[in-house]
Parts: C-alpha cells; sequence; structure tokens
C-alpha cells in the first residue's frame, strides 16, 4: 500500500486528519514545513503527496511555508509523484488575484476587482468605484484582513488617521461589495469533482469564515456555520467544469499540455460511417495517457462528448451490446439518452452486460480507469 505524505505547517489542522488515517489503518508521514531539508539532487520518496498548505500560515509563525511548498511541489511533479493539490492548486489557493484571472477565463462571473502593488495606490484605484466596497489581501485565509469601505474617502481616512491595511505578499484587491440577499454566504467542497457538502456561513459577525476548532471563534460558532449535504445550485456544474478544466478531478497535468502536442490517429478516417461516437473513448484514453492509470480490460464505451463533458446520444447501441458480451466485457457505458434503445437488445445480453447510462464524462473516466495504486504498481 502506498504510503500518504501530508504536507502541511499547522499541527492542530492536521491531528483530526492523521486519526481518520489511523482508524482506516492507512500508513502515513507528515511532512511538516516550517523549516528542514529536501536533497533536489535525488528522486523522492514513493507514494502519495497531499499538500494541505494553508494561505494563513504566515499567521502561525511560519512566513516561508508557502515558498517551500512550492519548491517542493515543483521537485514533486519534477519526479512524475502523484500529488493531490499540486502547483496549480496552491497558486490558486494563495492569490486571490489568480483565482479571480482563472474563474473569469473560465465564463464564472466575480466581482469587478484591481489588484494593487502597496498601499499607496489603494485609494487612487478605490476611486473607479462608484459604491462600497472591500479591500482584501492577496493573501490572507480565514478572512483576515479583509475591510468594508463606503467610498475611497474613507479608506483615505482610515490610512491616515490609523495604519494602512497589511498584505504579506505587497498585492492588495479592490473588490466591489456586493450585498447578500440573505446574510450568508455558502461555500461548496468538491472532492474528486463533485460537490461533497456546502458550508453555509453567516456574514453578519465579520469576514472571519473560519469554521475550524483552531480559529477560536465566539462561542456561536454553531449559529454561523450549518452543513448542507442536499446543496444543489445551477452554478454547481460551472464550477466543476473549471475543476475539470484544470485535471482536479483526475490530478492530470493538463497544465502540461500547453508545452505538448497530442495526435489522435484515425485508421481509415475517410471511410463513411453513420455518425460519431468515440468521444468518450477517446478522453477516457487521453486520461489514462495524462494520469498514468490504466483503464480497466473488462469495460466498454460508447458516446459523443461536449465541450463541457455532456455524454451525448449515439446509433448502434443493439450492435455495440452484442459485441461487448461476444469479446466477453462485462460493463458498457452508453448515454443516457440512448437509454430507450435497450428494449431492442435480447434479454440474454442485457443479463451477461452491466449496462450504465451515463451523462456525465467525468463518471465514466473515473470508472473506467483503474485505482492510481494499480498504476503505481503496474509501473
Amino acid at each position: 500500500m502506498s504510503k500518504i505524505h501530508v504536507l502541511h505547517e499547522s499541527r492542530e489542522w492536521f491531528r483530526p486528519l492523521g486519526a481518520a488515517l489511523d482508524a482506516l489503518g492507512l500508513p502515513h508521514e507528515e511532512w511538516f514545513l516550517d523549516g528542514g531539508m529536501v536533497d533536489l539532487g535525488v528522486a523522492p520518496p514513493a507514494g502519495i503527496f497531499f499538500n494541505r498548505l494553508s494561505a494563513s500560515a504566515h499567521t502561525r509563525q511560519h512566513p516561508f511555508a508557502v515558498d517551500q511548498a512550492r519548491a517542493i511541489l515543483r521537485w514533486l511533479e519534477a519526479h512524475g509523484r502523484r500529488v493531490v493539490n499540486g502547483v496549480e492548486a496552491l497558486e490558486l489557493a494563495m492569490s486571490k488575484a489568480a483565482l479571480i484571472a482563472a474563474l473569469g477565463a473560465a465564463g464564472i462571473n466575480t466581482p469587478r476587482s484591481r489588484a494593487v502593488a502597496g498601499f499607496e495606490g489603494l485609494v487612487a484605484a478605490a476611486r473607479g468605484f462608484p459604491g462600497p466596497f472591500l479591500v482584501k489581501p492577496n493573501r490572507s485565509g480565514k478572512g483576515i484582513g479583509i475591510e468594508l469601505f463606503a467610498d475611497a474617502a474613507e479608506l483615505a481616512r482610515r490610512i491616515d488617521q490609523e495604519s494602512p491595511p497589511a498584505s504579506v505578499d505587497g498585492i492588495f484587491l479592490i473588490q466591489e461589495y456586493l450585498p447578500p440577499r440573505d446574510p450568508f454566504i455558502t461555500r461548496v467542497e468538491f472532492v474528486g469533482g463533485k460537490p461533497l457538502y456546502a458550508l453555509r456561513s453567516d456574514t453578519r459577525q465579520g469576514f472571519n469564515l473560519c469554521p475550524a476548532d483552531y480559529c477560536n471563534l465566539d462561542a456561536g460558532k454553531a449559529q454561523r456555520f450549518s452543513i448542507d449535504r442536499e446543496f444543489d445550485h445551477p452554478n454547481l456544474r460551472l464550477y466543476q467544469s473549471f475543476l475539470r478544466s484544470r485535471g482536479a478531478e483526475l490530478e492530470l497535468p493538463v497544465g502540461d499540455l500547453k508545452d505538448r502536442g497530442v495526435h489522435i490517429h484515425f485508421p481509415a478516417g475517410a471511410v463513411p460511417k453513420d455518425g460519431p461516437s468515440a468521444g468518450v473513448t477517446m478522453t477516457t484514453a487521453l486520461a489514462s495517457l495524462l494520469s498514468g492509470r490504466l483503464v480497466r480490460t473488462d469495460v466498454a464505451m460508447t458516446g459523443e462528448v461536449s465541450l463541457t463533458g455532456r455524454v451525448l446520444p449515439i446509433g448502434g447501441v443493439k450492435q455495440k451490446l452484442l459485441a461487448a458480451q461476444r469479446a466477453g466485457l462485462s460493463t458498457v457505458f452508453i448515454p443516457q439518452r440512448n437509454e430507450p434503445d435497450l428494449d431492442d437488445v435480447p434479454a440474454e445480453v442485457l443479463e451477461a452486460l452491466d449496462v450504465k447510462p451515463m451523462t456525465d464524462v467525468a463518471d465514466i473516466v473515473a470508472q473506467a480507469l483503474e485505482p492510481a495504486a494499480a498504476a503505481t504498481a503496474a509501473a
């Protein structure tokens, strides 16, 4: 069994994770990023590396933990180690400006924002906002340092009469303040590219929205936070697509594709055919190539795929299932919209196969690929 290496800088936050790993009997090792040394000339140890660095590391007297993590993650990824929350995830977590830019590129709306280097330019940058705005440190965590101002004049008085805002990396965000319809925000936690639960946070007591016991919030914490495991919202699919585009579901190094070419060859591609039906198959093959995880030998699949990952219907379902049965396969993924076509398939074929109607190509990839541990053993 692969060892899990946990990169972190907060023993209080690690304690419940370590207890859970112990209870599951999973071997693990702490990499406490507050000093120490790694030999960049040798290969990292085998295993899975889980990055749990927080943007608030500097508030726990670990001002260099983030930069240390950057170097170590680069080292791990250069040696092909499997990293959960790699360099791309770290950069998005450590920079609000980077995250806003990435969300905007993905078509996800965010409040109007300006990034300002140094507090000296804050007042001038704020004059472009007609209404109330927030000043945020680019990297903070836990809502630390976020302040609400009615206008640029109030910000100028705050700087002149008290002290300028602080930012650990010297970058500030001025962001349009959009009063919520209800006095709470909802944060959704995704695992494996799918929403696990939503955390509803009451904002009436300030911007410190950290629910962890370590954050030492007031005694009313239970009333400020609630978990909703049935949360649903139309925007969830947008965020799933955002994670998918960065390989977050399968830890795929999609960032490397900008420096690589992928050539897909279709033998006899000029031969007329009834229509496209290999989109999900090509997507799964590319995911296997990038992740190093093998495709299960007992599965078959058919279906086209849209740019957002929807599985689209195809023709010839009956013939394809007959072929899968003859080949001795056990599981076949088909588009959900082709489910009515199963009425034409002989009963003995349906009894021999586990036919799974699907709507999202990510679900096909997750079920069709061997677990990462199996891929490691095969390598």
